[in-house]
């Protein structure tokens, strides 16, 4: 079955889907006075509002990705302020460990 021409309300329209979305009333509240305050429909907010969502996702999302290649470190590293991967140990704090061990296993 054909359609006709677009009707000259709908012929401005960005292409639109309908979606059924259940919202708190608290929250249909808030967004019906924001719509007032702004002149906009509750409509175009939520669209503004899933597309500065979906841009900051994707922003997140390309930050992880740069720094997927970074070394990773462990928390407790970090705390301490020693953000550096494992290095060796110098022969002094090796020969202080082993002394110590010695002083424990003899006490």
């Amino acid at each position: 079955m054909a359609r006709g021409p677009p009707r000259p309300h709908t012929a401005a329209m960005v292409a639109k889907k309908r979606a059924i979305v259940y919202l708190d009333l608290d929250l249909h509240q808030a967004l019906r006075t924001e719509s007032a305050k702004k002149d906009l429909t509750v409509s175009e907010l939520v669209n503004i509002a899933v597309r500065t969502g979906l841009a900051d996702a994707a922003d997140d999302l390309a930050t992880f990705g740069k720094r997927a290649q970074e070394p990773s470190v462990s928390f407790v590293r970090a705390a301490r302020g020693k953000a550096r991967p494992n290095r060796k140990r110098s022969a002094n704090r090796n020969r202080n460990r082993n002394r110590n061990r010695k002083k424990r296993r003899r006490a």
